[in-house]
């Protein structure tokens, strides 16, 4: 079974830290077809990630970028060049796997983080059918065709193509919460 390792790169706690619900999704919807874990750089601010990687030794590595800023005019923060220094470089010092981007940061800014980063892929928008999908092409050494899906030459996506995902038959408590949710249970909030 292919290793996949998802990281929560939201390393911001205040005015409190949000779990990474998206990837906890992603990772029930992939469970029975990947060996998926989560690296939440929220507990440790990415200074674990490389005996993570090293140890997990992932085919695929997908990082969720949930903020680009912290909308706050008066005391701006900017999340961009942390994330680079603090999850994309040790990633890519210590593996060269596929690297997919993906979460609503990303997908706000998907053409300049997609340069910034180098990442080998991205997803615009939701990625709860995108994100196997492109799993499976990579699998299967075929190239990947979706309206929602980027990559180094193909840096826009097709908006006309993109649909949500439905939820209608999908049981939210059947997400498999494997995270240690201790430190958002002191002090933290749900998306």
């Amino acid at each position: 079974m292919k290793k996949l390792l998802l990281v929560n790169s939201n390393m911001e706690t205040i005015p409190y830290p949000v779990s990474p619900l998206g990837l906890c999704l992603l990772q029930s919807l992939l469970c029975t077809e990947y060996d998926v874990k989560i690296y939440d750089a929220v507990k440790d601010k990415g200074e674990g990630l490389i005996d993570e990687l090293v140890k997990f030794a992932p085919d695929y590595v997908g990082i969720g970028i949930r903020n680009i800023d912290n909308l706050n005019m008066i005391t701006p923060a900017y999340y961009i060049d942390d994330i680079y220094e603090r999850i994309i470089k040790p990633v890519r010092k210590t593996t060269g796997v596929p690297l997919i981007l993906g979460g609503s940061g990303f997908s706000v800014f998907y053409e300049e983080i997609m340069e910034y980063f180098k990442a080998d892929y991205g997803i615009v928008g939701e990625g709860e059918e995108v994100f196997p999908y492109l799993l499976s092409c990579l699998d299967k050494g075929t190239a990947p065709d979706h309206p929602a899906i980027l990559t180094r030459t193909k840096s826009k996506p097709d908006k006309s193509g993109l649909q949500c995902f439905d939820m209608s038959g999908f049981v939210h408590s059947n997400i498999d919460l494997k995270l240690d949710y201790s430190h958002y249970k002191i002090k933290g909030a749900y998306p």
